[in-house]
């Protein structure tokens, strides 16, 4: 009898920390919601982002492995790490031997790049979207790499309504870039302004479906001023799995409509600066 009282005992402690282990549900792949993880509660997450569809050959697999830190209340912080590599037909400089001596040349072919970066994020809840009228949350995100170094401002909204949850996001993001001009060295600014709207059902316990759309806003600086040179949109499906300390996002985002390009876009596209298709996958176990 004490035995079995033992292993009842046991198997309620162990009940206990599954709840307290639960993850933080994430509904969307590419917009954010206002929840962090409690104080002390760690999760990791892999992103799985494929990118295809330009004028000419292009694909891009972008990969990030995140680990998140419950640092107090409403407060978090994670640290990524950013792997890309894409392939695309274009030119370079190679050499070539012409009567025993080296001259340059270009030449077009299928080349490839490898991209390697970190980042550290600091996300602050200030309401909850069952709790308060509306939920929000700010979003900070500096990121670096050899060539580039960026950051992301980001307002968070959302609102639970029954089965049904809301998000919004407002999304700034300046970065530099380092470029060759001229066999000069140069660093040039640019900005993003997105704009994202998703809506998630909850089809049971475990398993929602969701709409994504997102606009994104690119500013460049000719001349020393920042002007708009496009304004590109994106919408497209995804649903969504969750466990007690596991989840699982999928959305296909494909481009819509290019409301502002700078040359002629294919079937009303942008297919100089952005995709014609991309997808996401992100998948989580929190301890």
């Amino acid at each position: 009898m004490k035995r079995t009282y033992t292993i009842a005992v046991l198997l309620l402690l162990l009940s206990g920390l599954q709840k307290t282990g639960h993850s933080q549900d994430r509904s969307f792949t590419y917009t954010y919601e206002s929840g962090v993880l409690a104080k002390g509660n760690f999760e990791l997450e892999a992103y799985t982002s494929l990118r295809s569809g330009r004028h000419n050959f292009y694909r891009a697999l972008d990969q990030r492995l995140e680990f998140e830190i419950g640092l107090a209340k409403n407060l978090q912080t994670a640290f990524y790490l950013n792997f890309g590599n894409k392939a695309y037909y274009g030119t370079q400089n190679v050499l070539i031997e012409s009567g025993g001596v080296f001259v340059p040349s270009m030449d077009t072919s299928i080349l490839e790049e490898v991209s390697l970066g970190f980042s550290n994020e600091w996300k602050w809840k200030l309401s909850d979207p069952v709790a308060n009228t509306i939920g929000s949350a700010l979003y900070f995100e500096l990121g670096l790499s050899p060539r580039e170094i960026e950051t992301e401002v980001k307002l968070i909204l959302d609102k639970s309504l029954g089965r049904s949850l809301h998000a919004v996001n407002l999304t700034l993001e300046p970065g530099w870039e380092v470029e060759t001009e001229a066999g000069k060295t140069v660093s040039e600014f640019g900005m993003d302004i997105k704009i994202n709207y998703a809506l998630s059902y909850t089809l049971r316990d475990h398993w929602s479906l969701h709409m994504e759309v997102m606009n994104v806003n690119r500013y460049t600086k000719p001349e020393d001023k920042l002007k708009l040179s496009t304004s590109t949109l994106f919408g497209g499906p995804g649903f969504s799995y969750h466990e007690d300390r596991f989840w699982l996002n999928f959305t296909c985002l494909p481009q819509i409509a290019a409301i502002k390009h700078e040359n002629a876009s294919e079937n009303g596209l942008n297919l100089n600066n952005h995709e014609k298709f991309q997808t996401r996958l992100i998948f989580s176990y929190a301890f």
